[in-house]
């Protein structure tokens, strides 16, 4: 990414670099940031798929030695709701579903509504 910025004279903004990781995510969760594990890698349990990210999550994660904030794609999320949005998604159907070549599994979201904070 350096190297990119360099050339096309940006200068990168990282405010989270150089933060410790669990912390970060942990923050998060205490912000009241809401976000679902929508993909995960054959390290974690397709168990997982749908789950709101939360301490147990962390500890989960804590325990069996995952980076939390998935440098490696240990999984993926989507973010659902947050004390900055005025309304949260609400996901109401979905499959798990299972790509054969690497064993990845993903959340694959068949229905969902916008609904109104009140």
């Amino acid at each position: 990414m350096e190297n990119i910025c360099n050339e096309l004279k940006v200068r990168p903004l990282l405010p989270l670099w150089g933060n410790k990781p669990m912390e970060l995510l942990s923050r998060y969760v205490n912000d009241s940031v809401k976000a679902i594990i929508v993909a995960v890698n054959p390290k974690l349990s397709k168990e997982w798929l749908g789950q709101v990210i939360d301490e147990k999550f962390l500890d989960y994660l804590r325990d069996n030695n995952i980076r939390p904030c998935t440098d490696a794609g240990e999984y993926h999320t989507f973010v659902v709701d947050g004390p900055m949005f005025k309304r949260y998604i609400k996901i109401v159907d979905g499959k798990k579903v299972k790509v054969e070549h690497d064993g990845w599994w993903f959340l694959d979201v068949l229905k969902y509504e916008v609904v109104e904070k009140e």
